[in-house]
């Protein structure tokens, strides 16, 4: 009997800890600068496609492999993100009847733990459109750290939008 447990035991040990998810309430919210550019002389109406995620995980909810997930899908958040980030700058989104549209897909995030701070990397992939021609596409990326992994997550994806805004071809196309 003891060497059935023994063998139990050894395999169980074998075994990849268990990781219980735990769930981290972003409540993301875009902090908007001076710097930002005013969208109200838009060329036409803007829509924000619903990002894609397109990570190799069944969880889109999944932030680190420590089972940290969000509140809502990641690319859902980053949609929400560019979507407040355009109206806090005087555009209005509209779900129908535009002329262009923003569409993203998230390729990479990851968390590292540098010098007892979480830093998140986020890699995403944004285009606008005009009607069914691309007009400019450019990879996005952010990376910023903070002392916990929820502001350090609010960080880079405010690093996204942030990102976008600075770019001179993109604000051509759209103003």
């Amino acid at each position: 009997m003891k060497k059935y447990l023994l063998i139990g035991a050894l395999a169980l040990s074998c075994l990849p800890p268990v990781q219980a998810n735990h769930e981290i309430v972003l409540n993301f919210s875009y902090s908007a600068s001076a710097s930002d550019p005013s969208f109200a002389n838009l060329k036409g109406p803007l829509r924000i496609a619903a990002f894609v995620d397109q990570r190799a995980l069944e969880n889109k909810r999944l932030l680190s492999t420590d089972g940290a997930q969000l509140e809502a899908p990641v690319a859902e958040i980053i949609s929400a993100a560019f979507v407040q980030a355009f109206s806090e700058n005087a555009a209005k989104p509209v779900a129908e009847n535009e002329r262009f549209t923003l569409e993203g897909s998230l390729t990479e995030l990851s968390v590292a733990d540098k010098d007892g701070n979480s830093e998140v990397l986020i890699r995403a992939h944004v285009a606008l459109k005009d009607g069914s021609r691309t007009i400019w596409e450019s990879p996005l990326v952010s990376r910023a750290s903070a002392a916990n992994l929820p502001d350090a997550t609010r960080n880079s994806i405010n690093g996204l939008v942030k990102q976008l805004f600075l770019d001179d071809y993109f604000l051509m196309e759209l103003i």
